[in-house]
């Protein structure tokens, strides 16, 4: 992931109900292959906007980021992270605060359990259905279920998905599917 610089990440409350975005108001994240830096400067961007905070205990036992943080360290060390928890959130206004710190070198990371209290036939079709919806775009799709309930404005995907930024004139961003990451 080389030009990378930060990486934003969103993922769900599960443990916390809370409101809006929510930073850990730490300067680091320690993992088992060591600490991973927070984005201090976006971070203190994403404060400015009111609809987020600062909760350590809101990520004390929240998993959605932690578990991504490895995979993080491996494709892109040493880059710092902004990690942001949706609580109950308007889509559009959680989409207008990521805009605030995208560039041309900043990587979204949106996490999701997808579905896990269904059984395995049904997990799989509400899955796929997700997974389309996501690649259409569709922010506002009752097909789109994580944590076994069908996706309010409590979503991380959803805060990403009204208007995606458009990649900066000259910049060779793009934009991955699900089914592209399924493919490597």
């Amino acid at each position: 992931m080389s030009g990378v610089n930060r990486v934003v990440m969103l993922g769900p409350s599960h443990f916390v109900a809370c409101q809006g975005l929510v930073l850990p108001g730490v300067g680091g994240l320690e993992t088992p292959l060591g600490d991973v830096a927070v984005d201090e400067t976006a971070t203190a961007t994403v404060l400015l906007n009111p609809l987020v905070g600062e909760n350590p205990e809101v990520h004390r036992r929240e998993h959605s980021l932690e578990v991504q943080l490895p995979f993080l360290q491996v494709v892109a060390p040493g880059v710092p992270v902004v990690p942001m928890l949706t609580g109950d959130v308007d889509a559009v206004a959680g989409a207008d605060v990521v805009q605030e710190v995208l560039d041309e070198k900043t990587l979204l990371l949106v996490s999701s359990d997808l579905s896990h209290y269904h059984d395995a036939a049904s997990a799989r079709r509400l899955d796929s259905e997700t997974v389309a919806a996501i690649e259409r775009l569709e922010s506002r799709s009752h097909s789109i279920s994580l944590c076994g309930a069908t996706i309010g404005s409590r979503s991380s995907i959803c805060a990403t998905l009204p208007t995606p930024p458009e990649p900066p004139t000259g910049s060779s961003a793009t934009a991955v599917s699900p089914s592209e990451i399924e493919a490597t």
